[in-house]
């Protein structure tokens, strides 16, 4: 058996956390460009708040998303897993 550091699931894991600490950063950049004063134009602030909004939503859907795809994969693997066993099971008797 792997040590837990170097199983698929914690690299997936990495790259979930990853992802949600680097688009919330991007989002928290774009809301210091927006307040910065640096930007007047109306509708390109507007813009630029939808667009953090969006990076925000984007990392904690990344991460969960994520996640969840691999918590499935796991739970088929073990329904395909118990299935197999069943078969091997009949064709013994």
């Amino acid at each position: 058996m792997k040590e837990g550091k170097h199983t698929t699931e914690n690299k997936h894991t990495l790259v979930a956390m990853a992802a949600s600490i680097a688009l919330p950063t991007l989002a928290a950049l774009v809301e210091a460009l927006q307040g910065s004063g640096l930007i007047e134009n109306g509708t390109l602030l507007a813009l630029i708040g939808v667009l953090g909004s969006v990076l925000s939503a984007l990392g904690y859907n990344a991460c969960r998303a994520h996640l969840k795809g691999k918590h499935l994969k796991l739970e088929s693997d073990r329904i395909k897993m118990r299935a197999m066993e069943a078969a091997s099971k009949l064709e013994k008797k």
